[in-house]
């Protein structure tokens, strides 16, 4: 299980602490989050795909995580693959981050 969000078995499904995850931050009223960590071609990018498919508008902090296989070509697939299923891959410089501080 890689994802924060995923259960270990889809066949039959069976409640996981992600499903507790979902329902906390729904009842929360949060509607967007950022993901960072290691590694980014696992847990990451795994937790990533399914906050977007949970409702979430999703963000990875491209500076605050790293990947198991850091080969240049493998980070721009996995950033592809994000970018593919609908998360926002940023930078700490970016316009995402700089409305954020603004806010403050």
């Amino acid at each position: 299980m890689y994802s924060a969000f995923g259960a270990p078995f889809s066949d039959p499904k069976i409640q996981t602490e992600g499903d507790e995850l979902v329902r906390y931050l729904k009842e929360n009223d949060v509607g967007r989050v950022y993901i960072v960590g290691l590694a980014l071609d696992y847990c990451v990018k795994y937790t990533a795909l399914d906050a977007v498919k949970n409702g979430f508008e999703t963000y990875v902090l491209k500076e605050a995580t790293r990947s198991i296989d850091a080969g240049k070509e493998a980070v721009e697939k996995n950033e592809r693959v994000l970018k593919d299923g609908g998360v926002k891959v940023i930078t700490s410089d970016g316009e995402e981050v700089k409305k954020i501080k603004e806010k403050k």
